[in-house]
């Protein structure tokens, strides 16, 4: 999903608050079965959530105004004034599918006598729309993140949920989540914290190295391993099993069917015939595990990457250096489509973007030109991904062969949804598609010769890779 909490994800300009209101991005109405897959900026805007609205909330919710004010917390230790306050600096809005979100940047000012010091904090304020299941998914979120945050490897990877008060209170919110009203719609609303940085997707090809790969492997094994060491209260494993999600690759059997929505016609036989290799090879260990199926537990489910997040790091500033800009992972954002599955879509869904050539890198001569050469590609990133997810959360053997066909599956699955989407909403087009050009390249390279050999020559390389032979 696109992400919510990144600064290159801003779909508008800053707007300070000057008493003028702004009004938030809405999203457009989505197809009941794309679950939460809407589009931000059309149709369905609602008035009501405008910056001042946001604004009036962080005070009433969070104690965050938009002035230095009597309201800020003081005290006095050894004669000496202290003075702290949380001011709203700016409010953005961000892009979205069924719900609305903004960036809150938060300056904190410390006086101290006539000393002053500031520090600046950045958080994304979310608004949900109330479903007939209540809440239950969300909390499913927020104890997701809280779970992975109380591991010391993830702890400053995942966003932070901020308590909220009660409106006449200062009494804490249990679940970090309050409703909030207006004429034509009920939201829950939420705060969490910002990741700040660019996505994975921003990452040129060259950049991405086998050891920044095998950093995202990291990334997620870690996640794995949390959620597998238990820990979660079981009402939220409970909600995580029950949840019949458009997004578990479980479900991508039921739109075998929509692959008919692709207008060109060799694009088309290219999506069917992967999908049904997916379906003969891949589905099979899918199965619940007392059928013969995988491992199965509580995992992320979207690691794409537009929710992986990512830090630049400038070259040495020497005029002699040769050294380029580089990455380092620094988050995992997202958890809407959080779902007890099978285990290795996780890894799966992760590799189906990292083994893409994007647009950008092709054009620019940064990437691998012939199909031969992107299914090399292909292999190897998955290699480099799959060998260091392995080293922190290792894998059985037949975990490791099913993860090239359920790569295949999402691809598949995300082709098949997006024509669809298109085919209902042509205004949206290119927002709904933002995949599909690496995912087609994708699908192309790996059909040479066959899919099967394809899948052959990755089982012995991701075997090789977790050390099985």
């Amino acid at each position: 999903m696109r992400p919510s909490s990144s600064s290159s994800s801003s779909s508008s300009t800053w707007a300070r608050l000057a008493g003028v209101a702004v009004l938030a991005t809405a999203t457009a109405t989505a197809y009941y079965y794309l679950a939460r897959r809407s589009t931000a900026g059309n149709d369905g805007v609602d008035t009501a959530v405008t910056h001042q609205t946001v604004a009036r909330l962080l005070a009433e919710r969070y104690g965050i105004v938009h002035a230095f004010s009597s309201s800020s917390s003081s005290h006095a230790a050894g004669g000496k004034s202290k003075v702290r306050q949380r001011v709203l600096w700016r409010i953005t809005d961000l892009p979205s599918y069924d719900d609305l979100n903004f960036r809150i940047d938060v300056r904190t000012i410390f006086k101290a006598d006539t000393k002053t010091t500031t520090t600046d904090e950045a958080y994304v304020l979310k608004f949900n729309v109330c479903g007939a299941g209540g809440d239950a998914e969300l909390r499913l979120e927020n104890a997701a993140m809280d779970h992975l945050r109380s591991d010391p490897r993830l702890c400053d990877l995942i966003p932070c949920v901020i308590p909220a008060r009660c409106k006449a209170t200062t009494t804490a919110n249990f679940n970090s989540i309050f409703r909030f009203t207006t004429a034509t719609q009920t939201y829950h609303v939420r705060l969490l914290t910002f990741l700040r940085g660019d996505m994975l997707a921003d990452v040129p090809l060259p950049q991405r190295t086998p050891d920044f790969m095998g950093s995202i492997g990291t990334l997620l094994g870690s996640c794995d391993a949390a959620f597998a060491n238990g820990g979660m209260p079981q009402e939220h494993i409970r909600t995580a099993s029950s949840r019949n999600h458009f997004w578990d690759l479980r479900n991508a059997p039921n739109i075998r069917g929509w692959t008919s929505s692709v207008n060109d016609l060799d694009q088309r036989r290219l999506l069917e015939a992967a999908f049904d290799k997916f379906l003969e090879h891949g589905l099979p260990y899918l199965a619940d595990e007392a059928s013969g199926g995988l491992r199965a537990q509580l995992v992320h489910n979207d690691a794409n990457d537009n929710n992986i997040v990512v830090t630049r790091v400038p070259p040495f500033p020497d005029a002699n250096s040769t050294t380029t800009t580089t990455y380092t992972v620094s988050g995992l954002i997202d958890f809407g489509d959080a779902v007890h599955t099978t285990l290795v879509n996780n890894l799966a869904i992760a590799m189906a973007y990292c083994c893409c050539v994007d647009n950008t890198s092709l054009a620019a001569g940064l990437a691998p030109q012939t199909r031969q050469a992107q299914a090399d590609y292909a292999r190897a990133q998955a290699c480099a991904l799959v060998r260091a997810y392995h080293q922190v959360m290792p894998l059985e053997e037949r975990e490791c062969d099913a993860l090239w066909w359920l790569m295949l599956g999402r691809v598949c699955h995300s082709l098949s949804s997006s024509a669809k989407r298109a085919e209902g909403e042509p205004g949206n087009v290119e927002y709904i598609r933002i995949s599909e050009a690496p995912f087609w390249r994708l699908l192309d390279a790996i059909s040479v010769e066959s899919f099967e050999e394809h899948a052959r020559q990755a089982r012995e390389e991701l075997r090789r890779a977790c050390l099985f032979s």
